[in-house]
């Protein structure tokens, strides 16, 4: 057993946690800025390669003070345990730090990396061109902590997404739209725009990874008590798909881009794409046959709003769950279709909104 955490955009702590149950059958604990887990190595790894939630996955995760840069090294001295890293990396490997750094300071995030990376050189050899593995640090005001990156790189970037559109969000969050959305049935994104929500889902349902052709750059294939298990890791079974999976837009561009973007994450077969304006949803879907909608409002003026809870309120069946990004106009227009808020939940630094409604 080791530790490990698992690092995600602040608000999708009970999403990731969720989904930590769901991938392993293990119970995390909330921290200030990651979930807290204990697993076998081969069960770290599999969040590491299958999380959709994560941003990171660290092991030997260790928390620090960093009001100033002493006590960012202080607090590194006493609690980080280099030896216990190079039994997980072998002694061999280079390494590079890499910091994410928010609120004031009065030191940069590249000189707090620096200042932890004197402290393992020596141990370990530094190199920051291409190094083996990559550690990370994460500074939040006076609190910081410091892991081993399992992957080496931002999670939340998906290599799918080779054909964007402006009202593109980050894998994430997109998982955790339709993640909230999840129900039985047939499932709507009605402004698919470039098809994260709808890909997230069938990876999800079909137990793909989102990592999948990603396998080379990452970093525990590199280490040496890690990448005995890569081969039985990487032998995924697809699942087959219960949910009708419908992605429209009424943007053509971008049901183009979606359909290519599904087809470059393999699940392109799961997913019926097609050009619906708002007004004309009604024509695609009998009424009450919509079981889940998910979907990215975020661009959409009240008056296309109205258009699509006009419509919804015809095609949703009456325990359907609708799951929206939107603007503070959604309140307002919800109530004058029939529906009801029951939870909302702020997403990122710079928070997203996601609704979470029901039919009345």
């Amino acid at each position: 057993m080791i530790s490990a955490a698992i690092v995600t955009f602040p608000g999708l702590q009970d999403v990731a946690l969720a989904e930590l149950k769901k991938l392993i059958g293990v119970s995390g604990i909330v921290k200030t800025n990651y979930i807290f887990f204990r697993a076998k190595e081969i069960d770290v790894c599999k969040v590491a390669y299958r999380s959709q939630s994560a941003t990171r996955v660290l092991v030997n995760p260790v928390e620090l003070s960093s009001a100033s840069l002493a006590d960012l090294e202080n607090s590194f001295k006493n609690n980080a345990d280099i030896e216990s890293y190079k039994k997980l990396t072998g002694d061999k490997v280079s390494f590079k730090i890499e910091c994410d750094r928010f609120g004031n300071h009065n030191y940069k995030s590249v000189d707090a990396s620096a200042h932890l990376g004197k402290l393992i050189d020596g141990k370990l050899k530094a190199e920051i061109v291409n190094p083996d593995v990559l550690f990370y640090l994460l500074i939040d005001s006076e609190k910081a902590f410091f892991g081993l990156d399992l992957c080496g790189f931002d999670l939340s970037k998906r290599y799918y997404k080779v054909f964007p559109s402006p009202s593109s969000i980050r894998g994430p969050l997109a998982y955790c739209i339709s993640s909230l959305a999840e129900k039985p049935g047939l499932f709507l994104d009605p402004l698919c725009s470039s098809g994260e929500i709808v890909i997230e889902k069938a990876l999800s349902e079909s137990m793909i990874s989102a990592r999948t052709y990603e396998k080379e750059k990452l970093g525990f294939t590199k280490m040496e008590a890690f990448s005995e298990l890569a081969t039985e890791l990487f032998l995924e079974k697809k699942k087959k798909i219960k949910s009708r999976i419908y992605g429209y837009d009424p943007h053509m561009p971008n049901v183009y881009g979606a359909k290519k973007n599904a087809k470059v994450a393999g699940v392109q077969k799961s997913i019926r794409f097609g050009r619906c304006a708002l007004e004309w949803l009604d024509t695609k879907f009998k009424e009450n046959e919509v079981d889940s909608v998910a979907t990215n409002a975020l661009r959409c003026d009240e008056k296309q709003l109205d258009k699509l809870f006009y419509n919804l309120s015809y095609i949703c069946s009456k325990k359907a769950k609708i799951v929206i990004a939107a603007n503070p106009a959604v309140d307002a227009v919800v109530k004058k279709h029939s529906f009801a808020i029951d939870s909302s939940i702020n997403i990122g630094r710079r928070p997203i909104e996601v609704y979470t409604l029901s039919k009345q």
